[in-house]
C-alpha cells in the first residue's frame, strides 16, 4: 500500500475491522479521540458489553442522544415594522374595578389592597376615602401595595375626579411610580382623563407637574407618547400649551409624536402633532429617519403630502 495518510508506512488488509487484530498497526498506545483520555477505570467499564456508556457516562462524555435545546427569542417588530406592533392595550395597564362579586372587604385587607385607604378607593367609596385622606399623615398617603401604586395611583385609575385632587392638595407624591414605572399622570394620559389632568394643574406646582409630565415609564414613554399612542388629541393639545417637550423622543425607537402619526397613518394625529406650534419634522429616529423619511419608505403618499407641505414652511 502506498503513503498512508497517517504517515504509517505498512501492509494494512483491508478486511480488518478491529484495533485488536494483529494485521492491525495501531496499538493501544496509539489510540487517540475519546477513548485516549478516558481514566483506566472508565476505560475497564467500557471493555465491558454490558455497561451503556449512553447511561452512565453522560457527565464524561456527550454520548446520550438529547433533544435539541431551543433558547425562545422573543419576537422584535424592527424599526420598519407597524406600531400597532408596539401599542400597549389600556388592559395590560388598567387595574380597573373588581369583577362585580369579588370586591374585597375592608376588614381582613388583601393585597393588593394594602390599607383601608387602597380598599375604599377600589370600591369607589369617596366619602369614605375622603375622610380617611384628612385623618392621613403626609406619609401614609403615599404607602404603596404591592404593585407599587399608590392611592393616588389607585385614584387615578378609578378616574376619582375630586379624590385626586384631594390627594394632591394633602401632599400625595406626583413623582411616585408604580411597578410598570407609571405615575399617576402616565395613567391619566394614556386613558385620556382629561378632567382629572386639569384638576391637577390647577392645583399643583406647575414645575412639579412639568417634571412628571416629561418623565419616561419602564417602556420609555412619557405621557405625551401615551396620549399619542392612544389617540387622546385633547390630551395632546392641553400639554402642549402646559409647556411640554412637544419633540420628546420615546426609549425605545427615538420616535416623536409626529414618527407615531405617520407609522400608523393616522391623519387626525398627524393634524393634531403638526398644528403644535414648536414641533419639528428634522427630529431623527435611531435609524436616522425623519417623520418624512419614514414615510417614504412606508410609501403613505397622503401622509408624504401633508408632511411636505408642512415642510415648505420650516
Amino acid at each position: 500500500m502506498e503513503g498512508h495518510p497517517l504517515g504509517v508506512s505498512c501492509d494494512i488488509d483491508e478486511t480488518c475491522t478491529s484495533l485488536e487484530e494483529d494485521c492491525c498497526p495501531f496499538t493501544k498506545e496509539d489510540e487517540s479521540g475519546y477513548f485516549s483520555g478516558i481514566q483506566p477505570s472508565i476505560q475497564s467499564e467500557l471493555q465491558d458489553k454490558s455497561f451503556d456508556p449512553s447511561k452512565e457516562l453522560g457527565s464524561y462524555l456527550d454520548f446520550s442522544s438529547r433533544e435539541p435545546q431551543t433558547t425562545f427569542v422573543p419576537e422584535s417588530p424592527g424599526i420598519s415594522q407597524p406600531l400597532q406592533k408596539l401599542q400597549l392595550t389600556q388592559r395590560q395597564f388598567s387595574d380597573r374595578r373588581y369583577p362585580e362579586g369579588q370586591e374585597p372587604e375592608i376588614e381582613g385587607l388583601r393585597e393588593p389592597e394594602r390599607t383601608a385607604l387602597h380598599a375604599a378607593l377600589w370600591q369607589s367609596q369617596s366619602e369614605r376615602a375622603a375622610a380617611l385622606i384628612q385623618n392621613c399623615n403626609r406619609e401614609a398617603l403615599n404607602v404603596p401595595n404591592s404593585r407599587l401604586q399608590t392611592p393616588l395611583h389607585v385614584a387615578a385609575l378609578q378616574r376619582l375626579v375630586g379624590i385626586v385632587g384631594l390627594l394632591v392638595q394633602c401632599g400625595a407624591d406626583l413623582r411616585q411610580v408604580d411597578q410598570t414605572g407609571d405615575t399617576a399622570l402616565h395613567i391619566v394620559c394614556r386613558e385620556g382623563y382629561i378632567e382629572i389632568l386639569q384638576e391637577v394643574l390647577a392645583i399643583a406646582d406647575k414645575t412639579s407637574v412639568l417634571q412628571c409630565l416629561d418623565a419616561r415609564d419602564y417602556n420609555g414613554h412619557t405621557c405625551l407618547h401615551l396620549a399619542a399612542l392612544f389617540l387622546h388629541l385633547d390630551i395632546i393639545k392641553l400639554l402642549a400649551e402646559v409647556g411640554v417637550n412637544v419633540n420628546a423622543k420615546d426609549g425605545t425607537y427615538n420616535y416623536t409624536i409626529l414618527h407615531y402619526a405617520v407609522q400608523k397613518r393616522d391623519l387626525k394625529l398627524l393634524e393634531c402633532a403638526l398644528s403644535l406650534e414648536r414641533i419639528s419634522l428634522q427630529e431623527t429616529s435611531y435609524s436616522g429617519e425623519t417623520a418624512l423619511h419614514l414615510a417614504e419608505k412606508l410609501k403613505y403618499s397622503d401622509v408624504i403630502k401633508c408632511l411636505r407641505k408642512r415642510s415648505q414652511y420650516q
